[in-house]
């Protein structure tokens, strides 16, 4: 009878050994996870983990604005397989520029339809090009007007193919 004993209390450890062993593997998993949250969050916002920036609104001031409808050009050493097809905004330094801006917009579309067709895909592909090429419209369209200047241009749409 003493070998039951014996082996009732080792049985009965047993058990006790099981429960604690999966206690701690539930609090290391648990501690896990917590620890992958926080460096996923760290990787995902490095500014600050916690700081929840989806609400800010970025608020820029443009002056008048004058749309001009789409344009479709064929772009250089292409035999006219390849064009932009782009609508831009042009923001005014002056609403009383709009006036100016609607008589001489055939003068406008046709010397932004020169600059456009000058380019060729690898000028205007990236960011870096755009811009150079929003600046080489405002200096082509500024010297025709008088009542005013183009400031800004900002694309609505900009495809190439």
């Amino acid at each position: 009878m003493p070998v039951e004993k014996g082996e009732q209390e080792i049985k009965k450890n047993k058990g006790v050994f099981d429960l604690r062993l999966i206690i701690v593997a539930v609090a290391i998993i648990v501690l896990a996870a917590g620890i992958a949250y926080v460096v996923a969050k760290m990787v995902i916002n490095p500014r600050g983990a916690l700081e929840d920036t989806s609400n800010q609104v970025i608020s820029k001031t443009i002056g008048p604005i004058y749309e001009l409808e789409e344009f479709t050009v064929n772009l250089a050493e292409s035999n006219g397989r390849r064009f932009v097809k782009t609508s831009m905004i042009l923001v005014t330094s002056s609403s009383s520029l709009r006036k100016e801006l609607d008589e001489k917009r055939p003068l406008i579309r046709d010397r932004i339809i020169m600059i456009l067709g000058e380019k060729r895909i690898t000028d205007i592909e990236n960011a870096a090009g755009k811009e150079v090429l929003k600046q080489e419209i405002i200096s082509n369209i500024n010297p025709l007007l008088s009542g005013g200047e183009i400031q800004e241009i900002y694309f609505v749409s900009f495809i190439f193919n």
